[in-house]
């Protein structure tokens, strides 16, 4: 269930490599190990943003049909997706809501976006809600749906018919992430002293860097 797109894996597999690097000359930062350990660090560059702006656009213009509690319409929304929308593996961009509809079935980054559609309509905000990107345990890359609310952070995801908390999500490593307002990268700050550089200042993801 990784995310299939090739433009995508080489960018996350860049950052990944950098911070490895980084971390090896002590400069201060390394890839952050778990979604509840990193720091956001603002990316105005990122591709990805890119190519989803038009995506983020099209999904805030549809009409918005219901003002549900956003912890009640989460748990329904990822339900409901992760059920109906059978897993097949895409080698392709990114699509829309419109056309996605109109699959009959889907990878990760489908599921993110089907189920950000369905949100907005349900009234979450858009501002709060970003696509992140994921290292998994072997290595390969995953994209969930981050979504802010009641003063947490929530990842729903195909892989898990439950909506988690950010710090109950320790499989993923958080590589980078885009929304509406802005894009980040995704790392955690070591000390630079070579005795101690494995020590690591944790921050929530989405925090943005001090």
């Amino acid at each position: 269930m990784a995310i299939c797109i090739r433009v995508t894996m080489r960018t996350a597999a860049i950052f990944c490599l950098w911070f490895s690097l980084a971390n090896i000359l002590h400069t201060g930062c390394a890839l952050a190990s778990s979604m509840s350990e990193g720091v956001a660090v603002p990316f105005a560059g990122l591709a990805l943003g890119k190519e989803l702006a038009p995506i983020f656009q099209e999904i805030a213009t549809e009409v918005v049909v219901s003002k549900a509690d956003p912890l009640i319409a989460m748990n329904v929304v990822n339900k409901a997706i992760n059920k109906s929308l059978p897993y097949q593996a895409r080698n392709r961009e990114w699509y829309g809501p419109t056309m996605l509809r109109m699959v009959l079935g889907g990878d990760c980054k489908d599921y993110v976006i089907l189920k950000m559609a369905a949100l907005h309509r349900a009234g979450v905000d858009m501002a709060s809600m970003s696509v992140v990107v994921v290292k998994l345990a072997d290595g390969q890359f995953h994209a969930v749906l981050n979504v802010e609310a009641g003063g947490k952070r929530w990842i729903l995801d195909n892989r898990t018919p439950s909506v988690r908390e950010v710090a109950q999500v320790e499989e993923y490593a958080p590589v980078f992430s885009t929304s509406t307002t802005g894009s980040y990268l995704y790392g955690k700050k070591v000390k630079a002293d070579s005795r101690s550089h494995s020590k690591a200042k944790v921050v929530k993801v989405g925090r943005k860097s001090q």
